[in-house]
């Protein structure tokens, strides 16, 4: 065989290991590279390594048999530096850290790393990959921030050399994210990784990504996202490839429909979990198999008979393993059986127990809400008692200056002082009794909201309608010159609108009179299922501070009938902020789960 021949059989070789990683035969193929390099040391050759881990990165993770490709990896990366050949060396040592990393020397990866940037040229696709692999083995160390930092560094590099494979670590970006609990822009860099794999053609990264994605949206509760991803995973059909992933992706189904009271489709992929864990014995055997045969097909002719006949005596110490792996299976089995119909009777407990539960969450629901109910009305009644107290003594002191005002009128010593001394505390003390009066006149309304509450009232309202709504009823009846609204999208909400209504009148009327130019904002935002709806002056310029007065434009007893209104009827937040001599204030809820 000519030195040509023999490269281009090696080639073969390689690309057939490439194309068996890419569909998922990761123990087949780090076996048939044992029987490659042989051949490649054998025949001397100095030609690149083609990079099997190409479009299938998560084999590293993925392979069972880890010893024997780190020996392989290990062997590839040595024989490179040896010969100078820095393509296969550049390709591969990244995959040889990151292996030391994932097979519990991350320590170890990492020298690797730092070894390894000193001899490749940092403006290459390759060093960006090497960074890659750097950031991989800082989450595994735990330091997922500078992970983060890294990740991010390296795609813009990406961007600055135009080294377009190397976007689709993004969704790296996006694992760092969510273990930092930072879910929005975790689910942010989900989605673009996803996007450009399946445009370049990793199939493999992309459904992993996307395994990963709906990991995160059962993590947040957003249990409807999380099944539709898990949906678009299962359209690709490439699950069962990868025994690794697939087993994360039925755990997650398990998790799912149990959070979800499905017990019948939580019974089906706890039963998969479980076969799972049998497929493994049988694997490492029937792998065996398929690499003896390959070897056989693939090796010269003069080493044929001997390598049959020590094949066929492996293969019959691998028929008997299976022999006892059946056994095994057969009663572990019967076990499943017995299992699963202890299951079905727990279920039916399970079921009773959940309507005894339902009956008494009902009561204690009904009692919750006398409760907050009672300290609602004593807290209204101990405010109320602070204006009736000064109306009483208001009154008191009034009639006490009649009194003498009489006295004087009756003795002919009324004079002109005494009268207009007499009128001004009259008209002091009407104006302290009318203060009193709107008090209790808004706790008194307060009370009266309360026949508004049941669930029949509540409305599924787009909040930024409604706040035109109200911006409109602001400009055109309540004297308001300027209001402006920073809404975007279409939010909806499930809420009482006549409570609301009474929260938003109370807080915009006040702000009216105390704000230099007649108006205020009205801001939305919402993030991870908060809602937040701002009413105050965000503007930064000087024009728009408040006049001096009092530190809060709304006074403690409709801030109080405001949160009471709030936090007590319509489950919500209410807060105020004060900023630069400004004043403003959040109403925050929680959205429903569509």
């Amino acid at each position: 065989m000519t030195k040509t021949n023999a490269v281009q059989t090696f080639e073969s070789i390689m690309n057939d290991i490439h194309a068996g990683m890419i569909e998922g035969y990761f123990d087949e193929m780090t076996e048939k590279l044992v029987y490659a390099l042989n051949y490649y040391d054998k025949n001397k050759l100095s030609v690149p390594i083609i990079n099997i881990f190409e479009k299938a990165s998560n084999a590293l993770e993925a392979v069972t048999k880890k010893v024997l490709l780190l020996e392989q990896l290990s062997r590839i990366v040595e024989s490179a530096e040896v010969r100078g050949n820095y393509e296969t060396y550049g390709s591969y040592i990244r995959y040889y850290a990151l292996a030391q990393a994932f097979y519990g020397e991350p320590s170890r990866g990492m020298n690797i790393i730092k070894s390894a940037e000193q001899k490749l040229n940092p403006n290459t696709g390759i060093y960006i990959e090497l960074r890659n692999a750097k950031a991989l083995i800082l989450a595994e160390l735990k330091e997922y921030r500078e992970s983060l930092e890294a990740f991010e560094i390296n795609y813009t590099e990406s961007v600055r050399i135009g080294y377009e494979p190397g976007f689709r670590f993004l969704h790296n970006i996006g694992t760092c994210y969510r273990d930092l609990g930072i879910y929005d822009k975790a689910a942010k860099y989900f989605d673009m990784g996803i996007n450009y794999d399946l445009e370049a053609g990793y199939t493999s990264n992309a459904v992993t990504a996307l395994v990963e994605l709906s990991d995160l949206y059962f993590r947040i509760e957003a249990y409807e996202a999380c099944q539709e991803t898990l949906n678009r995973v299962n359209a690709f059909g490439i699950l069962t490839q990868n025994q690794f992933l697939y087993k994360t992706y039925c755990d997650i189904n398990y998790q799912l429909n149990k959070k979800l009271e499905r017990f019948d489709l939580a019974l089906k992929y706890h039963e998969l979990l479980m076969e799972l864990e049998f497929q493994v014995n049988v694997e490492k055997y029937t792998g065996l198999v398929r690499t003896a045969n390959m070897e056989r097909d693939l090796s010269e002719k003069e080493h044929e008979n001997m390598k049959i006949k020590s094949q066929n005596t492996e293969l019959q110490l691998m028929k008997e393993r299976l022999e006892n792996t059946n056994k095994f299976l057969k009663s572990t089995l019967e076990k499943s059986e017995a299992m699963q119909e202890a299951l079905k009777a727990k279920n039916d407990e399970l079921e009773s127990t959940m309507k005894s539960l339902n009956l008494t969450q009902e009561k204690l629901i009904v009692a919750e809400k006398q409760t907050a109910m009672d300290q609602m009305f004593i807290n209204i009644a101990k405010h109320m008692s602070t204006p009736l107290g000064v109306m009483n003594t208001t009154l008191t002191h009034q009639q006490k200056v009649l009194e003498e005002l009489n006295e004087a009128f009756q003795s002919n010593k009324l004079g002109r002082h005494n009268l207009a001394s007499a009128i001004e505390e009259s008209k002091h003390a009407l104006s302290i009794l009318e203060t009193s009066l709107d008090k209790v006149v808004g706790f008194i309304d307060t009370l009266s909201l309360y026949k508004n509450t049941d669930e029949k009232e509540s409305q599924r309202i787009e909040l930024k309608a409604y706040l035109e709504k109200k911006r409109d009823y602001f400009l055109h009846y309540k004297g308001a010159e300027e209001i402006t609204l920073n809404c975007v999208g279409n939010i909806e909400i499930n809420i009482n609108v006549s409570l609301l209504d009474k929260c938003i009148e109370l807080i915009g009327s006040k702000l009216l009179q105390h704000t230099k130019r007649k108006g205020f904002d009205f801001d939305v935002s919402v993030e991870i299922n908060i809602l937040t709806i701002g009413i105050g002056d965000f503007k930064s310029d000087e024009s728009a501070s408040i006049q001096k007065g009092p530190p809060t434009l709304v006074d403690q007893y409709d801030h109080y009938i405001v949160q009471s209104i709030v936090e007590n009827l319509l489950g919500g937040r209410f807060i105020n902020f004060e900023d630069r001599g400004r004043d403003f204030y959040q109403f925050t809820f929680h959205l429903e789960q569509k």
